[in-house]
């Protein structure tokens, strides 16, 4: 049984591709726009380079040090009065609230090295063993 093809194409005629960029398009805004991208909300530091930098997991605990030894826990100023007090209880209640708390310590190049290490003995004293020091990927390996 032969068919009979109804749909003739002539000459000159040429395929109109304007729905397809159409869709092209809004997939790519849709894709564009419901990717995760990786955000590091709060204060500005300038981290220190290193060749193995990894990213930051929505789960982990972050304490900013800014360069004029200014402490942030989430977000939030915390006062060094009374040996941050409020610092150690915040620790404890996270400690106490997740399973392995993981504490990402963000501080400026220009922050001492005894005030990171303060940050660190304070959360080890309240349970928060896993830590690591935030840096950033190094652009060009030397």
């Amino acid at each position: 049984m032969k068919f009979k093809r109804t749909v003739q194409i002539e000459k000159g005629e040429k395929l109109d591709i304007t729905p397809l960029i159409d869709v092209v398009l809004q997939l790519l805004i849709f894709f564009a726009l419901t990717s995760s991208f990786v955000f590091n909300p709060g204060i500005k530091v300038d981290i220190p380079e290193y060749t193995t930098a990894e990213s930051v997991k929505p789960t982990d605990l972050m304490v900013t040090i800014t360069k004029s030894n200014e402490v942030f826990y989430k977000d939030k100023y915390v006062s060094p009065i009374e040996g941050f007090k409020q610092l150690r209880l915040e620790f404890r209640k996270d400690a106490a609230a997740t399973k392995e708390p993981h504490l990402i310590i963000k501080a400026d190049v220009g922050v001492p090295f005894g005030k990171v290490v303060e940050i660190m003995l304070l959360a080890s004293d309240e349970g928060i063993y896993n830590q690591t020091i935030a840096t950033r990927p190094k652009e060009e390996i030397e």
